[in-house]
């Protein structure tokens, strides 16, 4: 299948940030990366691709952040982020941990 990457925080196996807009080709559906891709060929049967999916505003917020930002505002609020680096992982850590 053929996705297309449309926000940023998603990052290769390398640790390096994958460029918006960068198109790849993957076996199954990074269903992990939810929200910052989308299928533009080979999806599943069964599934319809979603090119503008209901942003949540606490996420957005945190998503306009940068990791240093991000990982300030988890010190601050005590916010065990497991050894998260990507900011991807650090957003989901804190979004957790507020909706608990």
């Amino acid at each position: 299948m053929r996705i297309k990457i449309t926000k940023g925080g998603v990052y290769a196996s390398n640790g390096k940030e994958i460029e918006v807009g960068s198109e790849l080709d993957v076996k199954n559906e990074p269903t992990g990366w939810a929200g910052r891709y989308e299928v533009i060929s080979g999806a599943a049967s069964g599934k319809t691709s979603v090119t503008n999916p209901k942003v949540d505003p606490a996420q957005a917020e945190l998503e306009a952040k940068t990791i240093p930002e991000l990982k300030a505002m988890a010190d601050a609020d005590k916010i065990d982020l497991h050894g998260a680096t990507a900011k991807g992982d650090i957003i989901a850590h804190i979004m957790k941990a507020k909706a608990a």
